[in-house]
């Protein structure tokens, strides 16, 4: 008996050892399976889901009391000797006003460093302690030392640490010369700016335009020093501004400056309310008599709406620039196109129109996500109605937000769905990598992709 049942127990036992093996291996090989998986898809999760909204906050410098450079925050450090988007004059006392808008996001820390122009000395690394936070905005000062040169510019890295210790940084030019008429000149650029919304107001500005037959007057979307009154003022649009410009100064010195005023504009149809993103660009030259203005251009790009925007077999795309980025396959069913930073699809067997990839919405429409330093570039276009195409430059949001370099996206037609399938980082300027994707961005036959 004993022996019967030491026999069963071994069995039993053999039994027990060999299920525990095969659990063993299963559970091992589950590991294993869900290791691998994550490796495969490492980087390509969420593909599809919406973009999140802008989180980073805003950096502006005041002068005089007046908002100019309004900056955006870098994820990475980056070459800041290649970005030259501004110049800040420093005032008198080398007391820098500095406004942080920032749209709800926690900010937990602040400092700046001022370095040489080539990045490779260290001039100055402080930490700000001098500020104060009223709602979503935040007030500071940048006390710069007295260790830089007169009238030799600088770049100043305005640091924000934010609630998870990730470090968002803002580049400026900075000088400090004496001489410099900022205050005269930002009020002639902007007393310019708001009479050309009141044609009885904007007669005195005659003096400073040149009109004449080198102006096209053809179309709103471009106007400039050369154009006629009617042009400068807008004609019969009866456009609105709809925001506080963003004024940028590009360069100045003791008598000229070159300054950029973006802003948006809107304009009552009858069928809606019509938005456009204007862009003026002034160059003037400062004498203790007057300010000449030297050049003058304007453009201006409707924001696109698809609905209503088809009448007799055409796609109304408003006022905009007459070439534009554009692809069809094949048998011409299938349209690609980009209006104004946002990339659109029309099929037209189905009578179809999408928009594919935009940073800007009807719920995200603020001065992050209408920045405009990036371009999208169309690669294909099948018979299917899938779209591969690319987004280069500065990321407004999403997943690379603050980052500067090149996304490729796969929109599938059939599955209504955009996949990123690269995203290459930068490191330099915008305006570098969109000469470099103008010489050389292609995708062949075989889905190999060359980029200069």
């Amino acid at each position: 008996g004993k022996l019967l049942s030491c026999g069963k127990s071994e069995e039993f036992d053999s039994v027990r050892k060999q299920i525990i093996k095969a659990a063993g291996f299963i559970g091992m090989l589950l590991i294993a399976l869900m290791a691998v998986s994550r490796i495969v898809n490492k980087g390509n999760t969420d593909l599809t889901v919406e973009m999140e909204p802008a989180s980073l906050p805003l950096v502006s410098m005041k002068l005089d009391g007046e908002r100019v450079n309004c900056l955006r925050g870098y994820s990475e450090d980056m070459q800041a000797n290649y970005l030259r988007d501004t110049l800040t004059p420093l005032p008198e006392n080398r007391c820098l006003s500095v406004e942080i808008d920032t749209f709800g996001t926690e900010i937990t820390g602040i400092s700046y460093e001022v370095r040489s122009l080539d990045m490779t000395r260290l001039v100055e690394n402080t930490e700000v302690y001098n500020y104060a936070t009223d709602h979503e905005r935040i007030n500071a000062e940048f006390n710069i030392k007295d260790l830089i040169d007169d009238n030799r510019e600088y770049i100043l890295t305005t640091i924000l640490e934010m609630s998870d210790g990730e470090k968002i940084r803002y580049y400026t030019r900075i000088v400090y010369r004496e001489d410099l008429p900022v205050r005269e000149e930002l009020a002639y650029i902007m007393n310019f700016h708001n009479k050309t919304f009141d044609k009885s107001q904007a007669k005195e500005l005659v003096t400073y335009l040149e009109s004449n037959e080198e102006g096209d007057n053809s179309s709103f979307h471009y106007v400039n020093i050369h154009s006629n009154f009617n042009q400068i003022t807008w004609g019969e649009l009866n456009v609105k501004e709809v925001n506080k410009p963003e004024v940028d100064i590009l360069e100045m010195d003791a008598s000229t400056a070159s300054v950029k005023v973006r802003f948006l504009v809107s304009r009552k149809d009858t069928r809606n309310d019509e938005l456009y993103a204007a862009e003026e660009f002034f160059r003037i030259r400062y004498t203790p008599e007057r300010i000449y203005l030297l050049d003058y251009e304007r453009t201006m790009n409707q924001i696109f709406v698809p609905d209503g925007a088809f009448a007799n077999n055409k796609i109304l795309l408003g006022i905009t620039a007459s070439e534009l980025e554009f692809m069809e396959n094949a048998d011409g069913s299938v349209i690609a196109f980009v209006q104004e930073n946002a990339l659109y699809m029309y099929m037209n067997g189905a009578n179809r129109l999408a928009r594919l990839f935009c940073f800007y919405d009807e719920d995200n429409l603020d001065a992050r996500t209408t920045y405009g330093k990036h371009d999208i570039k169309i690669l294909s276009v099948d018979e299917a109605g899938n779209v591969r195409f690319l987004v280069a430059g500065y990321m407004n949001r999403g997943r690379h937000e603050g980052n500067v370099g090149v996304s490729v996206y796969y929109y599938d037609s059939a599955m209504n769905t955009i996949e990123e399938e690269i995203y290459l980082p930068y490191r330099k300027s915008y305006q570098l990598l969109k000469e470099n994707m103008n010489m050389l961005s292609y995708i062949n036959r075989n889905n190999s992709l060359y980029l200069y």
